[in-house]
């Protein structure tokens, strides 16, 4: 855009008279620092980013955890009845049965080997 078509465009769009827009085309097309941009620039370099000057860490929202009854019953109902397994008896039966989270998994020993199941829910 030249110069007389930005004034034009000042001229129309801000409904200013010509001088105005004449000095307006000059503010923005001159490379001196005017006190007010100044004044921003200085304003903003002391503002910084968000995160950069807190010093103190976030803490997450914590949220509570529904438990649902279908899966906690499926992993007591298999660590209830692990007992039942048949296996070679030189194994032994499974051993150290422990619900390490009472919607998704279980733990046990069979001998001296270490067994874990785990509950996925698939959605759907």
């Amino acid at each position: 855009m030249t110069r007389e078509q930005e004034i034009q465009h000042h001229m129309k769009q801000l409904k200013i008279s010509r001088e105005e827009a004449e000095q307006l085309y000059k503010d923005d097309h001159s490379d001196t620092v005017l006190p007010e941009v100044a004044e921003m620039e200085v304003k903003a370099k002391k503002m910084k980013r968000r995160y950069e000057g807190d010093t103190k860490a976030r803490v997450p929202a914590q949220r509570e955890k529904k438990l649902d009854p279908v899966k906690v019953e499926v992993i007591q109902t298999i660590a209830k009845n692990l007992t039942r397994c048949v296996l070679d008896d030189k194994l032994g039966e499974p051993h150290d049965i422990d619900i390490v989270n009472p919607q998704r998994e279980v733990k046990f020993k069979i001998g001296s080997v270490n067994y874990s199941v785990t509950l996925t829910r698939h959605k759907g």
